[in-house]
């Protein structure tokens, strides 16, 4: 805010009131201190209003001691205090400070004489917290000045004598004069010379006719003291009762008629006052003298004339013409032969008056421009207007640069080659006020500089614009060869004037009565080398944005990138030093262009260092070269963190021989406006900027970014400090921060809300807490003034602070931080629901269209459901429940409102008007387009969209399908900076009082809401139809063409503001952040007022309360603040006054405070860092990165978004791929889907084009279900989907990929969950990972996420994300191994051996599915990192889990077991992994163990205790033999730590049931150390081995466990 500095004006009192007041005393050792005595007023002369009293000293004092007190009480009271001083006696005055601040106040001295009166004289009322007073001493009371006389009448214009009668004869004061001319405005003053009591002053002589006012005064104080305050320093004045004396000098003044005659004037009607301006021969001229009647009726006059060379007059009289409100105008004619052609006419009038309303008035003039007045006509004869004799020309011009006609230059292109046609514009007035003329033809007239023949080509009809047509001719490609320069003028012809030529002033052009003189001041032009050698342009113009403390980044634009993606320069670079030792004395932040020095300062070779510049994305260009190529340098050096750094620089540019090119350097800036090798030179700082810091940060035009939820009650901390200079006073904070709930007040009472117009800063005190913008007193802290808050509202603010100096103190006078080129600091508190959006932008019209037809068109009903049964729950069609699936929460809708018609674009197919027309031409803010609703009426089309918005709110359909995401946020895209032609109020005009009916158009009653077409700087003053009126064409800015079809918004005049073109062109690159508060007008207001209606409206009629309720839901759990539309895309945000939206959004959150906004800023630097100072997302250039520059490595990715995380401190950007404007990135979709998922990753915004996630591609020539639209529009030489004319999104019956759309669309919908569920995913905190070996894997995005530092390890989110670079004819798969060593703190790992770690994919189908089988330790994921492998599509499908997108979040996880559980015995993993190598979960271990083993007959468990090979198909557990030995003998192989036994059967095998019988002695056993690997066990039949006797046959078996 720049705050107005106003003070307190203390002027002498020369009026009378009627009775002095009592009321004010002076206390102290002078009188006791006692209150007997009461000052008063009108005590020294008549009026006075200074508290006066004298008192007899009776004592002595070197410092006597006093204060003043009111009605006798010490309540209130002034002495010493803050800011106070001591009032020398007869020579200095004092100041008294009172107690209105709860101070007490201390005695005031002064050296007190015995026996001297003393007079004290106190300013102020009892409300002044410091009062000035005075204290003069006399020998005896005052004296009084009983009578004033003077010898005016005699003097004539000599010095005049005043005598003045004394009553007494001074005792210590001396007698003045005071007079003047003007009522006081400038006086002098003169001293009397004195003899007993007769005082004689002089006046000096003055001018006969003036009249001179004057009063006597007396007073004790020097002059210097006496004329700094007259009224306070006058001890007694004479001043006749009030009124002062006064008399005239000379003779009376002849008293003029209020008349006029301005040559230039357009005025009455639609003519001018002389009128041809200059005389024509073939013609007569018409001079207008113009009169205020109420103030003298003028009855007639005579213009006279002559030839400048001629001695007599001769005479016409003045005859009635007409009249304009009071005023009357009266035309007198000059014949046509009066003068010949190139002779100069004078001529003078003179104005008669009836009935004595005033004397015969002469007009004459001085300077040809001014309007003189004489009472003589001698004098006036002396003096008269003069105009030369000239041909009867037309309004027409020629300026190569302008642009204009809409869409191209007046010379096109601008800086041609030979392979291109050149078209030559004329432009033309032929209607409104001025030299309007009827154009009938013309040539365009060249040849080759030096001589020779001209040639020549008829002008065409080209086509209308306001008040003015433009004609057109060409010089046909091939004419010329390259870098030949070409000479040409234009001859125009009309109906009405004469031939008219148009030749070369400078860079505009000049009219010419003869071809030979235009042909002798051509216009020139040099066709360039080959196209694409060397760059077009090189145009820098100052864009450099400051990023951080010691960081910028220059842009710059240079031409061209052709249609085929030819680039005609492929290097360029910054060339620069940094240095304290400025070339100019530029004290404020920005840049300077040395080639305004009339001394070089800086050469180039001084630019010793280079810093290489990236492309980073094309702009629209008019031109048939191409489009323009943005440019981008980072230089970084600490050297610029001081405040005095400036950094000296050169923009250059090339194009190689590599790339075809002809290496020659190009710099800033060539083929543009400016001068080519510009050096420029950018102060980082403004003087004085680092005094004050908020949060850390240099406040000066720099930007706080928070996110708070309020419904939970968080708040955002602004820590500021201050360092003003010394003796600093009354150091405050200036801010609205947190206040946004006020933005409707009027605190200033001027009837405008004071966030439309602030009242003055200087005005408002710490006391006033209802004002919008407030001041909060600062405390020192020892080091510096501090000053904290915790802000609990969103909303988008602005601080700065102040302080008094001690001359300012007590008075009304601040001196501001924000001034001197320091601008304010930006507090910018979002909504956090921001960073848990996923937008999906679309079409309301297309999205569902049947057909590409006006019966086709779905409107908002068929968006609530799936309109076939059957596709309920699936990807086959869109509707409410088809965002759940999609994971999409916030839908961006094109502009809903109804289309101009009038001026709109005309479809080449129909040769009539586009239908339905272009959104972005907006007839009418407050209305839903017709087209919208079924039944085809606007009412219709409200209820659809306001029913669609409920359903929405509520996060189901008809049908009942709950959302499980919840409430669906609805952005409108709002059009502000421009109108169609054809713009009605709507309903909120008729509300406001701005029109009768809501069809009623906004030109009608407020044609200066529109930009004036001669200056956007300046509001428009009529309009009769869309054809006939004086309004600019939009937008401001020239340097990509004019859009036809809307008409510019005038909001006031503001920095970024381009009120001329091509002049001003590089002002919408003006960072001064001032806007002209002063000068708006109530059309203005009315408009800001209007515009911040919007919002409002749409809320309201969407259900919204306007009234917060942060936290409070409904009975189905419904957020009061989620109903109604959720939030506002910015068209064109950037081009709009910042202080606008400002009050826009502030107005806005006070009804509901999470309402989004988004700025579409596509530039590059300047105007985002602008746009981001208020906005919560920025609709920015991002997304070139991914339609142009491809971007196909992790390195370039990560440098973009890392740039704009820095420039922006923190901002949310707007994170889509394509868009309206834009065509899909890659004719692979799987490509543009792996960029999608690594924007997903980081903070921001990602948004889906709609049939994005259903894989449609850029159109390639046909509009085929690859393309997935119905109809497309080349735009700046991009096919974009139509939407001007009826289209379709084809992918819900012709799915681009088939059956795999459908599953791309699932995987946009699993991407899109983990984003919702991953408060790391959604936070701005990250940490980019690099492999293990160091650096990138080219094809792999891997950045580490956390909610907050020390995340896992604090209970909160943490992912390790990484996606694969699908590119073009690439799917192929990689794998690498990440390092966490450098962010483990922030992830909050421990690296010990007893904390273990897994990870889950949360964008797989199963998210909650643990991957490392085994959890791993923390001190093994530090020693080792995270391995990652991406498969693509090699062994399965692109879309599988993890094929290219794992967003791996990090938990803790229990120790790992080390043997399976669920087998009847444990069986150790290691055992397992021996056999069965890899790494397995727990669950695959238990598998293992419980399968078949590969011999068939036993489980790996049944292996693992008998020590068998599961893998080993003929593995058998058996006896080695048995052998028949006194006995039997039998070896079994035996397993170490296994425990054996042995058992007999006697008998057939075939017995049924079998009886198995244990040995009693020897039949068990435990192979324990020393192992052995057989045992050998005997049955000799004895009762001690196995009870009984062998009889028949016996049988053994043998069991093996452990032990």
């Amino acid at each position: 805010m720049k705050a107005k500095m106003v003070g307190r004006t203390l002027a002498a009192a020369v009026l009378l009131c009627a009775a002095g007041a009592q009321a004010e005393f002076v206390q102290g050792e002078i009188n006791g201190w006692t209150a007997t005595t009461g000052m008063d007023t009108n005590r020294a002369f008549a009026g006075d209003l200074v508290w006066s009293v004298t008192l007899t000293s009776t004592a002595t004092r070197a410092a006597s001691q006093f204060q003043y007190t009111q009605s006798s009480g010490w309540d209130p009271q002034w002495g010493t205090g803050t800011s106070s001083t001591n009032a020398g006696v007869n020579s200095t005055l004092g100041m008294a400070h009172g107690d209105l601040d709860s101070s007490s106040p201390g005695n005031l001295t002064f050296a007190e004489t015995s026996g001297l009166r003393y007079t004290f004289r106190l300013q102020g009322d009892s409300s002044w917290w410091y009062r000035p007073y005075a204290i003069q001493a006399t020998t005896n009371d005052p004296i009084s000045i009983s009578s004033v006389s003077d010898n005016s009448g005699a003097a004539g214009t000599n010095a005049v004598t005043v005598t003045a009668t004394l009553g007494a004869a001074p005792s210590g004061e001396k007698v003045y004069v005071r007079y003047t001319t003007n009522d006081f405005a400038v006086s002098g003053l003169a001293t009397a010379a004195v003899a007993g009591t007769t005082a004689t002053l002089t006046i000096p002589g003055m001018p006969s006719g003036r009249t001179v006012t004057y009063y006597v005064l007396t007073s004790a104080m020097p002059t210097n003291v006496l004329k700094s305050s007259y009224d306070l320093c006058t001890l007694r004045a004479n001043n006749a009762g009030g009124t002062n004396y006064a008399y005239l000098v000379g003779e009376a003044e002849p008293v003029f008629g209020n008349c006029w005659h301005f040559p230039t004037n357009v005025e009455p009607a639609t003519v001018t006052m002389r009128n041809p301006t200059n005389p024509t021969p073939g013609a007569d001229t018409y001079v207008y003298a113009g009169n205020y009647q109420p103030d003298a009726d003028m009855t007639g006059g005579w213009v006279f004339y002559k030839k400048s060379t001629d001695g007599s007059w001769s005479s016409n009289s003045l005859s009635y013409d007409s009249a304009v409100g009071d005023n009357a105008y009266w035309i007198g004619m000059i014949p046509s032969n009066a003068v010949a052609l190139g002779e100069t006419l004078q001529y003078f009038i003179e104005v008669d008056y009836l009935n004595g309303g005033a004397d015969t008035t002469y007009l004459g003039t001085t300077t040809q421009t001014d309007n003189v007045k004489y009472a003589q006509a001698t004098n006036a004869a002396a003096h008269p207007f003069e105009a030369t004799s000239a041909a009867n020309l037309g309004n027409c011009w020629h300026v190569p640069t302008n642009a204009e006609p809409a869409g191209a230059y007046m010379r096109n292109p601008r800086h041609p080659y030979a392979s291109n046609t050149v078209a030559i514009y004329s432009g033309n007035q032929f209607a409104g006020a001025g030299n309007a003329a009827d154009q009938s033809g013309g040539w365009l007239i060249y040849r080759l500089q030096g001589g020779g023949a001209w040639s020549s080509n008829a002008l065409a009809f080209d086509s209308e614009s306001e008040n003015n047509k433009y004609w057109t001719a060409a010089i046909a490609a091939g004419t010329f060869a390259k870098t030949q320069t070409i000479e040409y003028v234009l001859a125009v012809t009309y109906t009405d004037r004469d031939p008219t030529y148009l030749g070369a002033s400078g860079v505009v052009s000049r009219t010419f009565a003869a071809l030979a003189d235009a042909q002798a001041a051509p216009f020139t032009f040099t066709y360039g080398d080959d196209p694409g050698l060397e760059p077009g342009f090189v145009y820098h113009g100052g864009n450099v944005v400051k990023v951080a403390s010691d960081t910028i980044q220059i842009w710059t634009k240079i031409g061209y990138e052709a249609t085929n993606g030819y680039r005609w320069a492929d290097h360029a670079e910054v060339r620069y030093r940094i240095t304290t030792n400025g070339a100019t004395k530029r004290t404020v932040s920005g840049v300077s262009l040395l080639s305004t020095l009339v001394t070089p300062k800086v050469l180039a070779s001084d630019l010793i260092l280079t810093n290489a510049m990236d492309y980073s994305h094309t702009e629209d260009d008019p031109s048939e070269n191409g489009n323009a190529m943005w440019w981008v340098a980072t230089i970084a050096d600490d050297e610029l963190t001081n405040l005095e750094s400036l950094v000296q620089y050169q923009v250059a540019a090339w194009n190689s021989a590599t790339n075809g090119g002809n290496g020659v350097v190009r710099k800033a800036e060539y083929q543009t406006d400016g001068a080519a090798d510009e050096i420029f030179e950018y102060r980082m700082y403004t003087d004085g900027s680092g005094a004050l810091t908020v949060n850390g940060q240099n406040a000066d035009y720099t930007t706080t970014k928070f996110f708070i939820d309020e419904a939970d009650s968080e708040t955002a901390a602004v820590s500021v400090r201050f360092s003003p200079a010394g003796g600093a006073q009354n150091v405050e904070v200036f801010s609205n921060v947190g206040r946004r709930d006020l933005v409707d007040t009027d605190w200033d009472s001027d009837g405008v809300p004071d966030g439309i117009r602030p009242p003055d800063g200087n005005l408002v005190t710490t006391n006033d807490a209802t004002a919008y913008f407030a001041a909060f007193p600062m405390s020192w802290d020892g080091s510096a003034f501090v000053w904290s808050t915790n802000v609990g509202k969103c909303g988008a603010y602005r601080l700065t602070a102040r302080y008094q100096t001690a001359e300012q103190a007590g008075s009304t006078n601040w001196t501001w931080y924000s001034s001197d080129g320091r601008r304010d600091h930006a507090i910018v508190v979002s909504p956090a629901k921001v960073l848990q959006q996923t937008m999906y932008e679309l079409n309301t019209l297309t999205v569902k269209a049947s057909n590409n037809t006006e019966s086709g068109r779905s409107t908002f009903d068929d968006l609530i459901d799936p309109l076939v049964s059957s596709n309920a729950d699936t990807f086959n069609e869109f509707s409410i429940e088809y965002l759940d699936k999609l994971q999409a929460n916030c839908l961006w809708f094109q502009p809903i409102h109804p289309a101009g018609y009038d001026r709109s674009e005309n479809d080449p197919n129909t040769g009539s008007r586009y239908n339905p027309g272009s959104p972005y031409a907006t007839r009418d803010y407050f209305s839903v387009n017709h087209f919208f609703g079924r039944a085809g009426t606007e009412e219709a089309a409200l209820t659809e969209f306001t029913n669609f918005v409920a359903f929405c709110d509520r996060g189901t359909n008809r049908l009942g399908s709950v959302n499980h995401q919840g409430t669906v946020n609805v952005m409108l895209d709002g059009v502000f900076n421009h109108t169609s032609w054809d713009a009605e109020f709507g309903e909120m005009g008729v509300e406001l009082g701005f029109c009768t009916n809501k069809d009623d158009r906004i030109g009608w009653f407020k044609p200066g809401w529109y930009a004036y077409w001669q200056d956007y700087g300046e509001p428009a003053t009529y309009y009769h139809t869309a054809w006939s009126n004086d309004i600019a064409t939009a937008p401001d800015r020239g340097d990509f063409g004019k859009w036809a079809d809307v008409a510019e918004l005038y909001y006031g005049k503001y920095s970024a503001l381009v009120r001329h073109n091509p002049d001003n062109n590089g002002d919408y690159l003006n960072e001064e952040d001032v806007y002209d508060f002063a000068g708006m007008s109530q059309d203005t207001i009315d408009l800001w007022t209007y515009i911040g209606r919007y919002p409002q409206y749409w809320l309201q009629k969407t259900g919204n309360s306007l009234t917060n309720r942060p936290g409070e839901v409904d009975a189905n759990g419904i957020a009061y603040d989620d109903y109604g539309i959720d939030g506002l895309r910015c068209d064109f945000g950037q081009g709009l006054p910042p202080q606008l939206w400002e009050y826009i959004i502030n107005r806005t959150r006070s009804m509901k405070w999470n309402f989004m906004f988004m700025a579409e800023t596509l530039d590059g630097g300047v105007p985002g860092y602008r746009s981001n100072r208020h906005f919560d997302i920025l609709n920015e250039n991002m997304v070139f990165q991914f339609t142009q520059a491809h971007v196909s490595d992790p390195a370039t990715l990560r440098t973009q978004l890392e740039n704009r995380r820095t420039a922006y401190n923190g901002g949310a950007i707007l994170l889509n791929l394509t868009g309206h404007d834009e065509v899909m990135p890659w004719s692979d979709p799987w490509v543009t889907a792996s960029r999608y998922a690594m924007v997903s990753a980081v903070m921001g915004v990602p948004m889906c084009f709609y049939g994005q996630e259903q894989g449609i591609g850029p159109y390639a020539g046909t509009a085929d279900k690859w393309a997935g639209f119905a109809d497309f529009e080349l735009n700046f030489g991009k096919n974009i989907p139509h939407f001007k004319r009826w289209n379709k999104l084809r992918v819900w019956g012709e799915p681009p990929l088939d059956a795999a759309s459908r599953e791309m669309a699932q995987w946009h919908g699993r991407v899109n969950w983990a984003r919702h569920n991953s408060p790391a995913l959604q936070s701005a905190n990250q940490y980019f990972l690099s492999r293990t070996g160091g650096g990138d894997n080219s094809k792999i995005f891997a950045v580490a996420k956390y909610e907050a530092a020390g995340a896992v390890g604090n209970g909160q989110d943490a992912v390790l994300a990484f996606a694969l670079f699908v590119n073009d004819g690439d799917h192929s798969g990689a794998n690498d191994t990440y390092d966490l060593t450098g962010c483990w703190d922030l992830l909050g790992l421990d690296n010990s051996t007893g904390t273990y770690y897994n990870v889950r994919n949360l964008a797989a189908s199963d998210a909650e599915a643990e991957l490392w089988p085994t959890a791993r330790s923390g001190a093994d994921l530090y020693a080792n990192g995270v391995w990652v492998n991406f498969t693509s599509d090699d062994s399965g499908n692109i879309y599988d889990d993890g094929a290219i997108v794992q967003y791996l979040k990090l938990e803790e996880a229990p120790a790992p077991g080390t043997e399976t559980t669920n087998s009847p015995v444990p069986v150790p993993y290691d055992w397992l992994d021996v056999y069965y190598p890899g790494e397995h979960s727990a669950a695959e271990y238990e598998t293992l163990a419980a399968q078949t083993a590969s011999n068939g007959t036993m489980t790996v468990w049944q292996a693992y205790v008998a020590d068998l090979d599961p893998t080993d198909a003929g593995a058998a557990f058996q006896m080695e033999s048995v052998r028949s030995l006194a006995g039997a003998q039998i070896t079994v192989e035996a397993a170490s730590n296994r425990a054996y036994r042995i058992e007999f059967l006697d008998g057939e095998l075939a017995v049924n049931p079998q009886i198995w019988n244990a040995f009693q002695a020897n039949g068990g056993w435990t192979n324990v150390a020393p192992y052995t690997n057989r045992h050998v066990f005997s049955d000799d039949g004895t009762a001690t081995n196995s009870g009984w006797p062998v009889t028949t046959q016996r049988n053994y078996r043998i069991w093996v466990g452990l032990p």
